[in-house]
């Protein structure tokens, strides 16, 4: 089975190319078939160029573009030019590591009832570790907050790191209207409507990036984003 990896960045110069070339060798190592989409999300620095100029090979596609529509945008337009029959999603700074990918795509290509499997720091035992104590119950309550009034019974809705079968990721992806914070929630309700199950699985964030979340203020617009996109599943029939 082939493996497409979306990677969406957003003014990552710093990071981009030794962190795609880690995770060129590493999945060379592993002996997968993949791909590597890259998405610079209309950053503002030399991403997109170095994504051209110094990472351009056989392994690693370019899908970046000029505008910038949001995390979710980025996603939607990597997932669209993916060809894998496993799609996983994870951040530039590859804050989970890379070990879990090889993990993840174990579980789902030994298991065909699996079509989603999220990460979760929520339900590993050090998911949180290196977190400073407030932020970790912050985010902890934030999760339990957005899954409840979502209705989803998932632990860490909000993991960057996601993995789909081809098929699930292309239906999900095609009906996102939702491009900044609450994609992620958008996609899990439209899996719940398609009655698709949602798996998970333990993850450790290895590299702690400065949080972007204001807990007050996001909070509320994600509450009200999330009222929207229940309304938007509940009386689109696609």
């Amino acid at each position: 089975m082939k493996t497409s990896i979306i990677i969406p960045a957003y003014n990552e110069s710093a990071v981009i190319e030794k962190n795609m070339q880690k995770l060129d060798s590493y999945l060379k190592e592993c002996g997968f078939k993949y791909e590597i989409v890259v998405v610079s999300d209309g950053s503002r620095d030399n991403t997109l160029e170095i994504v051209r100029e110094k990472l351009a090979c056989d392994n690693i596609i370019d899908a970046g573009y000029d505008d910038n529509r949001g995390k979710g945008g980025a996603l939607k337009a990597g997932i669209k030019v993916a060809s894998g029959d496993i799609i996983v999603t994870t951040d530039a700074d590859l804050a989970y590591g890379t070990d879990v990918i090889e993990k993840a795509i174990h579980l789902m290509e030994n298991d065909p009832d699996i079509k989603i499997l999220i990460g979760s720091r929520s339900i590993a035992k050090d998911g949180f570790a290196g977190y400073p104590p407030i932020r970790r119950l912050a985010s902890k309550i934030y999760f339990k907050m957005l899954s409840i009034y979502a209705g989803l019974k998932v632990s860490d809705s909000q993991c960057g790191f996601k993995c789909y079968k081809n098929a699930e990721a292309k239906l999900l992806f095609d009906e996102l209207e939702s491009f900044g914070f609450a994609f992620d929630l958008e996609i899990l309700l439209r899996a719940k409507k398609h009655n698709i199950e949602i798996h998970e699985m333990p993850v450790v964030i290895q590299n702690h990036g400065q949080s972007k979340i204001n807990v007050v203020k996001d909070s509320l617009r994600m509450l009200s984003d999330v009222t929207k996109i229940k309304k938007r599943c509940q009386n689109k029939k696609r």
